[in-house]
């Protein structure tokens, strides 16, 4: 995916990371909103805010990278990072219901950003190999599967088609 299919904006302020996402959030986009995650957090962003208004809808694959996130990132100085959605709607509410995963985040009822702009969050810089989105989506089931055994018999079959991909052998799903 180029910069410019990427549905992501960012809107910074104040230790706190507003993500707009624009249209489908899925695994095409997966490895950069990853990579910007973990970027964010580097740079001392502690409070992640996903707002959801403008999302069609989201795949397992993107809502696994953002779970991981959210439950595996190391304590900072500050704290872990905190994960909040905004403005979710229906249809995204009910995949993160159905894989059991929206007890990990919090809603978040109001937003005020004080005129500040979102910004394109890609660069041609984060452009993803196959290889990087295929490791991403693997990583994001096994974390799904991990929180909710419901999600065993969902993935399993995804996660064995992803490590035969990558060459992994069946080892991936043993680690992290």
């Amino acid at each position: 995916m180029n910069a410019n299919e990427c549905p992501l904006e960012v809107c910074l302020t104040a230790g706190t990371a507003v993500l707009r996402i624009n249209g489908r959030a899925n695994v095409k986009c997966s490895p950069q909103f990853k990579r910007l995650l973990q970027e964010l957090y580097q740079r001392g962003v502690t409070r992640f805010v996903l707002d959801l208004s403008r999302c069609d809808l989201m795949d397992s694959t993107f809502l696994g990278v953002l779970l991981g996130f959210a439950i595996k990132t190391p304590a900072g100085p500050s704290g872990p990072p905190k994960v909040e959605l905004y403005r979710i709607n229906e249809r995204v509410r009910n995949l993160f219901e159905t894989l059991g995963v929206l007890q990990y985040f919090s809603l978040c009822e109001t937003l005020t950003l004080d005129g500040v702009e979102y910004e394109p969050a890609c660069t041609s810089e984060m452009s993803a190999t196959k290889k990087e989105i295929a490791a991403t989506s693997l990583q994001a089931h096994i974390d799904l599967m991990a929180v909710n055994p419901a999600n065993v018999p969902r993935f399993k079959d995804v996660v064995k088609f992803l490590e035969e991909d990558l060459g992994c052998g069946g080892d991936a799903s043993q680690g992290s």
